[in-house]
């Protein structure tokens, strides 16, 4: 164990396993090319080794530094291309940084890892003719017998790969504890120190400190071999050491020794690895294989996961919080003052001002949480790797959108979610080579894995070209283990059976292998996705392959939700869920409303789709089946009380849950909102039907539905209309379709605008809004926005004067703005192609022809830019 500081400890974790990520991803590019291996590829390796090697040592793990150096010997062979890389070199060193990250994740147990056998291997590919070790030793001084010669064993391959403009070389002598009083971290003076030249090797002894003691003056000692430009004047102010604490090495204190063919250890950076006592077991490093790993994910209690993790801040992100930090206290300031002056007049102004600030302290803050995918995708090409070589079989794998940023927690819970898919991909999806090929397939099977950004969620895409799913292999299987009864599968759609395949339970292997086979895995994908608030989506065509769709929002702790009114207590429905909203007058509800099987339903368009009322879920705590069904229609259609008559006005919102849809009628549509996600209490978690719980504005608590347990408690499932196209989603789809709303803004033109893109449409009195100057503001939901008018940015007819407008809404909107509409005519679904040479101008992504009109699709983005 270290005798450090838990903090610099994990600094030196972090970035350590940061370095081990890097050179995992470098070896396996180098290993798919061993003949295009460059200088600077083996050189990036290197100095990644080095750098562990190093602070390792530095801080006193001395079986990390011993492999380490191992690992950096071999490099520096291949760098000076005397040995030639091959695939079990490059094989070797990728296990090697296996047993390495093993140890981070313990790292003050790493001492004690039992890494003889990789060692070994290793070793064995070093060529030992070729190895030179220099004994370098301390000049002799006059308190030389109390104090022995420090000595460092060097590879001369290692010392040859030092740059020859750092000709001086030192041993620095540094006191941790000293250090330590005078708050300087062991990890800045090593980052100082490589910054003014090579940090050779490292040596802690260990002997000066009395470890059964916390005594602050007490020593620990650590002597570093340190190559430089810097004269010894001028090395002395700039390594944080007195001149006694600096020894120069003169050539005639290098002694040369070749290595003979016996294989032999190397003397170790530090002090000699002690054998553990007789009742301590060497720990072993586990085989980080990736046909080995548990199937099982872990647990996703963030309480505990989360504790002493860090996180890296991109600066920009924290210049931005500050900036907005001092804003803030302007407009405390301010409000002070206007309260103490007694100008209320001018805090309608400042609250507008604190709005603003506000909106975007938060979401600067929420990018402080937001990771790349990349970080979970990174481990994705090992997996294939191990697995192409466990199963035989030839697979690529090709990553899209690692940039794509998504809250940290939403990431972690990802990851193994993630690894099942390909592992499955590997293993059933994709063919041996011998039988692609007599298919008509090249003999090398690809996995897509493709992240980005719509309607406010991240989606994910696992897409293989295997052979797909066998629908009647699957249909035998579920009546084998029972989980589905024969008239349950007669009808059921193809797209249904193949998801039979997420049911606890199910495996179509015939027989368990290291990689598959037990019944555990879709199951665990479903469960861990929809834990994150996600849903999952499986398409597949036989013979051509697999899309699996995974839909995750972006963060779990403020999410965008409708504010509803049923039995006058107020709930949110998650934005996300939310396709649109429909306001159905007394006569509009009798000739819509319609009722079929013993379900109310309503005619939406083209669809028809179920109808599930809130105030009854919430007053019936069993499942519904026939005759609670029966009840309700009676109640609201056949035998309609006095009350229910009286109702002028019948809200319901549209939802989308797993690409299906139903209606969800409430009493009123408060308004929308962005709520901050509080967990339930615990006698409301055995209820299906919520999902959390939020704290109101004025402080009152509003449960938040959720919409998947809805329809499950409705039991409504076999009326959902299914509106996910049943069809393989290419890397490259072609002619896809959208929904777009149409509206008008004059009497001339049409557009249409993507439905993703709509946070929501309001509508508004003309005779409300505001003009500061020549720019236009009106007031939703206590909030000032700003009305753009599309004549005044395109070369459109503008809008006639009428009482009554609509007010749309754009997503992620850098600033609060809304477009003013004259009339919205529909929701339409129409192909993606778009005609970009008609009418080209900045906020028109291009035109299309819809019911029979050439149509503007708008750019939101490049209109408000």
């Amino acid at each position: 164990m270290s005798d450090f500081d838990d903090s610099i400890i994990e600094e030196f974790v972090v970035e350590s396993k940061e370095h081990l990520a890097s050179i995992e991803g470098d070896l396996l590019t180098i290993e798919k090319d061993l003949g295009a291996i460059t200088p600077e590829s083996i050189n990036k390796i290197f100095r990644a080794i080095h750098t562990i090697k190093g602070a390792s040592g530095f801080l006193g793990f001395t079986t990390i530094g011993r492999l380490s150096h191992v690992m950096e010997t071999l490099l520096s062979l291949i760098r000076s291309k005397e040995i030639t890389a091959t695939t079990d070199i490059i094989d070797g060193l990728i296990k090697g940084v296996d047993y390495l990250i093993t140890m981070f994740d313990d790292v003050n147990t790493s001492n004690e890892m039992e890494i003889e056998e990789i060692y070994s291997r290793i070793e064995s590919y070093i060529n030992k003719d070729a190895v030179v070790t220099l004994d370098v030793k301390t000049p002799l001084t006059k308190d030389s017998e109390e104090q022995p010669a420090t000595v460092f064993t060097i590879d001369k391959t290692l010392a040859d790969s030092i740059p020859k403009n750092n000709n001086c070389i030192y041993i620095l002598e540094y006191d941790l504890a000293h250090l330590a009083r005078e708050k300087l971290s062991p990890v800045f003076v090593l980052k100082e120190l490589s910054s003014l030249g090579v940090i050779v090797d490292t040596r802690v002894e260990k002997s000066h400190i009395d470890l059964k003691t916390s005594d602050l003056h007490s020593k620990l000692i650590v002597k570093v071999l340190f190559a430089t430009m810097l004269e010894p004047d001028m090395a002395k102010e700039c390594v944080f050491l007195s001149e006694d604490k600096i020894k120069t090495v003169t050539l005639d204190m290098v002694t040369s020794k070749k290595k003979t063919s016996e294989p032999s250890k190397p003397q170790p950076q530090s002090e000699p690895i002690k054998k553990p006592e007789p009742k301590i077991e060497a720990k072993k490093a586990p085989e980080k294989s990736a046909v080995a790993e548990n199937s099982q994910p872990a647990s996703s209690d963030s309480s505990e996961k989360n504790q002493g993790e860090s996180i890296r801040i991109n600066i920009n992100v924290l210049d931005k919080l500050m900036s907005l930090a001092g804003e803030m206290v302007l407009v405390r300031n301010q409000f002070i003052q206007s309260v103490e002056k007694k100008k209320f007049d001018d805090m309608k102004n400042i609250s507008r001002h604190l709005d603003v600030v506000t909106s975007e302290m938060q979401e600067a803050i929420m990018l402080t949480r937001m990771q790349p995918v990349g970080n979970v995708f990174s481990k994705l090409p090992r997996i294939v790797r191990d697995l192409t070589k466990k199963l035989d079989k030839n697979i690529d794998i090709k990553m899209l959108g690692s940039e794509v940023e998504i809250d940290k927690t939403i990431l972690q819970g990802l990851a193994d979610p993630l690894i099942h898919l390909v592992r499955n991909c590997c293993d059933h999806a994709i063919e041996n080579p011998e039988e692609r090929i007599k298919v008509g397939k090249n003999d090398t099977g690809l996995i897509t894995v493709h992240a980005y950004h719509e309607a406010g969620q991240i989606n994910i895409k696992v897409i293989d070209d295997g052979r797909g799913l066998n629908a009647e292999k699957i249909k035998q299987k579920a009546l084998k283990n029972g989980l589905k009864t024969e008239s349950e599968i007669s009808q059921m759609s193809e797209k249904e059976i193949s998801a039979l395949i997420m049911l606890p339970g199910f495996s179509t292997a015939e027989q368990v292998s290291e990689v598959s086979g037990r019944g555990v895995g879709m199951d665990v994908v479903k469960s861990s996705i929809e834990g994150l608030g996600g849903e999952v989506d499986l398409v597949t065509k036989q013979g051509h392959g697999t899309t699996i769709h995974m839909r995750l929002p972006l963060t779990l702790a403020i999410i965008p939700c409708l504010i509803v009114s049923v039995n006058g207590l107020r709930y949110a429905i998650p934005q996300i869920n939310i396709e649109e909203l429909v306001c159905l007058n007394h006569e509009e509800e009798s000739k819509g409303l319609e009722c079929a099987d013993n379900q109310e339903l309503f005619r939406l368009r083209d669809f028809l789709i179920p109808i599930v009322r809130v105030s009854e879920i919430l007053n019936r705590k069993t499942r519904f089946n026939k005759e609670t069904n029966i009840e309700i229609i009676n109640k609201y259609h056949l035998r309609p009380t006095k009350e229910i008559l009286e109702t002028k006005r019948t809200y319901f919102a549209v939802v989308n849950v797993k690409g299906e849809r139903f209606g969800l009628v409430v009493d009123k549509v408060i308004g929308t909102e962005e709520i901050v996600v509080k967990p339930m209490h615990s006698e409301l978690k055995v209820h299906e039907i919520y999902s959390g719980a939020t704290v109101m504005g004025d402080g009152s608590v509003a449960l938040i539905l959720n919409v998947d347990g809805i329809s499950k408690h409705a039991n409504i499932n076999k009326f959902l209309t299914t509106t996910a196209e049943n069809k393989i989603v290419s890397t490259q789809p072609q002619n896809q379709m959208k929904k777009v709303l149409l509206f008008k803004n004059g009497e001339k033109e049409q557009f249409a605008i993507d439905m993703s893109l709509i946070q929501r449409v309001e509508k508004i009195k003309t005779n409300k809004i505001e003009f500061i100057g020549a720019n236009e503001f009106i007031n939703i939901d206590n909030n000032s926005l700003q009305i753009v008018r599309l004549e005044k940015h395109l070369n459109v007819s503008a809008m006639n004067n009428c009482d009554d407008a609509f007010l749309l809404l754009p997503k992620n909107s850098s600033k609060p703005v809304g477009i003013l509409m004259s009339q919205v005519l529909d929701i339409v679904e129409v192909s993606e192609t778009l005609n970009k040479e008609i009418f080209v101008q900045k906020g028109i992504f291009g035109t299309s022809i819809i019911k029979d009109k050439l149509t503007l699709f708008m750019d939101v983005n490049g209109l408000l830019c």
